[in-house]
């Protein structure tokens, strides 16, 4: 995102200078009007609250935030728990972006194995693109090493063996 706090930014779109903290996903608050809150609110909202939907997902709960978007925990009507990723609003407006994102998708969706997360559903072409995988409970790595400290050796190896894995599927 393009939001620095405290500092001035530039928006995307007008290239208008605008206060980090006034930026909402790194769009000048005009430009965020223009786009048309109802358009991006229909079936992809870019605030996005726990009983809110996604698609066919009921959100949850924020799981993460990063460069290219919001990770959010939902469910779907059937009760399988998802992951939905919602793409930053300003990268919509980017056909670079969502030519990549699109096929970004679609090599996901050919990728199976034990390691990888299934993409389950995903709609690129939504106002603000989004996709929803698999969800895999637990810590991130991050958390585990934090909280336990040095993975133990046994695990270490099942952890690169699984990356290993991982990354053949993803790459044949």
């Amino acid at each position: 995102s393009y939001r620095v706090e405290g500092a001035m930014t530039t928006c995307p779109k007008c290239r208008c200078a605008i206060p980090g903290d006034e930026s909402l996903d790194g769009l000048c608050p005009e430009c965020l009007l223009n786009l048309g809150l109802a358009e991006l609110n229909r079936g992809t909202p870019p605030a996005t609250s726990p009983g809110s939907s996604i698609g066919h997902y009921r959100i949850a709960a924020r799981l993460a935030d990063g460069g290219m978007g919001r990770v959010y925990l939902g469910r779907s009507a059937g009760g399988r728990t998802v992951a939905v990723k919602i793409v930053h609003p300003h990268f919509a407006l980017d056909e670079e972006f969502r030519a990549r994102f699109r096929r970004e998708v679609e090599a996901a969706r050919r990728v199976g194995g034990a390691w990888t997360a299934p993409v389950l559903d995903a709609d690129p072409e939504a106002p603000v693109p989004w996709v929803a995988t698999g969800y895999a409970a637990g810590p991130s790595l991050t958390a585990a090493v934090a909280d336990g400290g040095p993975l133990p050796p046994h695990s270490a190896r099942v952890l690169g063996a699984g990356l290993a894995e991982a990354l053949t599927a993803v790459h044949a």
